[in-house]
């Protein structure tokens, strides 16, 4: 079994997966009581027309990655919406094999959407410095039985996220 360190999310070190935007960060003047934050990430549908939005609620609990999925035709965007969350990755393979020596985690803050390639391995967020985190999920409608393939990781590949000291 392999410990992972996390890396600090920006543009640059998430670029390989996908892109990422804070609607939080942002400093603008709210006008007329509202404020409008245009084209924050692109999110492509392959061949669908509707985007289906799904909350998952993640609970603290052990930071050790035991499954992955991936999604071959569809980008998937993830928003942690109350908290913040360590979301892992791993690049897309052409075999199906996950790739548990190339995982990734980051620390994405609440308000934070990050918006993945098609084929990136991943899976549920973990609440992180919170009891649970409701995660926005944005997927053309029934993904997750159309377009995901999902292992049970042996426990000699699950890997540990090594939070800093």
């Amino acid at each position: 079994m392999r410990n992972v360190k996390i890396t600090k999310l920006t543009l640059e070190s998430f670029a390989p997966y996908g892109t990422t935007a804070n609607y939080l960060g942002y400093n603008e003047v709210v006008q007329s009581g509202m404020a409008f934050f245009p084209d924050l990430a692109r999110q492509s549908l392959g061949t669908e027309t509707i985007v289906s939005y799904s909350v998952c609620v993640c609970a603290a609990c052990e930071y050790k990655i035991h499954t992955a999925e991936n999604h071959d035709h569809t980008d998937e965007l993830i928003m942690p919406l109350d908290g913040d969350a360590l979301f892992y990755v791993a690049p897309a393979t052409l075999d199906n094999s996950f790739p548990a020596d190339r995982v990734e985690v980051f620390h994405i803050p609440k308000g934070t959407m990050i918006l993945l390639k098609p084929g990136v391995w991943h899976y549920a967020p973990f609440a992180y410095g919170c009891e649970k985190v409701a995660v926005l999920c944005a997927l053309p409608q029934r993904t997750y039985k159309n377009d995901c393939y999902m292992v049970h990781l042996e426990p000699d590949q699950q890997v540990f996220i090594q939070l800093e000291s």
